[in-house]
């Protein structure tokens, strides 16, 4: 076997060491070609990060990810709106951008899963807003906005990771704002743990990942990690199936096919929306006599 064979043995076969050793920024933020390239020169993994928008722009096509699922021109310009707190049965809106992160939107006393309605299936994810409370507080006001409705799961490596939650479908987009880091020492990446895709320290939007195989558990702890799967692995299992390995000829890490994003329900168990400190004051009361 001569040297190009066994490199491209190398990028076939064994695509989960590589990713493990060294490609993770370039598995959920750059392009492929610059994945290998990272894998070569770096001993060690790097940061996972996956480019974060925070301009309103309309959707642009990303250079580097050639198969990456391509928004149409023809789609309007993406126009901010105020961040205001939605009522927990407000109708979801169309909204794709905010004008700034959202100000306390969530129980502190609650508990928040959310319920992720796919083209192949549905799962459930606990939040944990006490280890990550921004991270969940952003992650509810998106959804009970509606935002997440429609987008796509545009990134997926089997065994590795499933990415998604990008109005522009191709790694670059976010909500139009950005919330801190929230890292701890104890976090741990395994199967089912969901965590906030970033563009750099302190640079979380809406994009999010989920890790579906053993080669996610060598993920480094510089993402924020704010919910786990606790019900749909046969789902996710599915979604995991329709990704494509990534090659050294740079062929990107889009799905076989669009996995659509249906609809992000919010289930809070004990929720009171007076200790809502956002929501203070929005429903009026009865007076009485």
């Amino acid at each position: 076997m001569n040297k190009a064979q066994r490199e491209v043995e190398d990028g076939h076969g064994k695509i989960g060491a590589r990713l493990a050793a060294g490609a993770v920024i370039g598995v959920l933020g750059l392009g492929v070609a610059s994945a290998f390239s990272l894998a070569k020169d770096a001993p060690t993994t790097e940061n996972i990060v996956a480019p974060v928008s925070v301009a309103a722009t309309a959707p642009a096509a990303d250079s580097t990810a050639a198969t990456t699922t391509q928004v149409p021109a023809t789609v309007a310009p993406i126009v901010a709106v105020p961040s205001t707190c939605p009522l927990p049965d407000d109708a979801p809106t169309t909204a794709k951008a905010f004008v700034s992160a959202p100000i306390d939107c969530i129980d502190p006393k609650a508990r928040y899963r959310a319920v992720i309605t796919t083209s192949e299936g549905e799962f459930t994810i606990e939040l944990d807003q006490q280890r990550a409370p921004l991270a969940t507080n952003s992650f509810v006001f998106l959804a009970r906005k509606g935002f997440y409705n429609r987008l796509t799961f545009h990134r997926v490596v089997p065994g590795f990771i499933v990415q998604g939650g990008d109005p522009k479908a191709n790694g670059t987009g976010g909500p139009g704002y950005t919330i801190p880091d929230e890292i701890t020492s104890n976090a741990r990446f395994q199967i089912g743990t969901v965590a906030l895709a970033n563009s750099g320290p302190n640079q979380n939007g809406s994009q999010f990942f989920i890790v579906t195989g053993k080669n996610g558990e060598n993920i480094p702890n510089t993402s924020t990690v704010f919910a786990r799967v606790v019900k749909g692995t046969k789902t996710l299992e599915a979604i995991d199936a329709l990704g494509v390995q990534p090659t050294p000829d740079g062929q990107e890490l889009a799905p076989q096919r669009p996995i659509t994003i249906i609809t992000v329900e919010i289930d809070a168990k004990g929720e009171d929306i007076e200790r809502i400190p956002g929501l203070a004051g929005a429903v009026p009361t009865t007076e009485s006599g």
